[in-house]
């Protein structure tokens, strides 16, 4: 029971979710909003996989910069 309950909880942020990013994307299209969820989206993988490859080839502050970038890009999403 408990099992189903955490499910259901799932499936409703889930939706929410897709919810508010429909609402963001529809801001944009209507010319109220200059970005998207999906742009704010783009940007965040882009900024990861530049943190990623950063580590990589040592580039230390870069890969703390855009670190730093990911994570307020994800926090901004949350909000867009």
């Amino acid at each position: 029971m408990f099992g189903s309950l955490l499910q259901l909880l799932g499936l409703s942020k889930w939706y929410h979710h897709e919810q508010h990013a429909d609402r963001s994307n529809a801001r944009k299209a209507s010319g109220q909003s200059a970005f998207s969820y999906d742009d704010l989206k783009g940007l965040r993988k882009l900024a990861f996989w530049l943190f990623v490859i950063s580590i990589f080839m040592n580039w230390g502050m870069f890969g703390a910069i855009m670190l730093i970038a990911w994570l307020a890009m994800w926090a901004v999403s949350l909000f867009f």
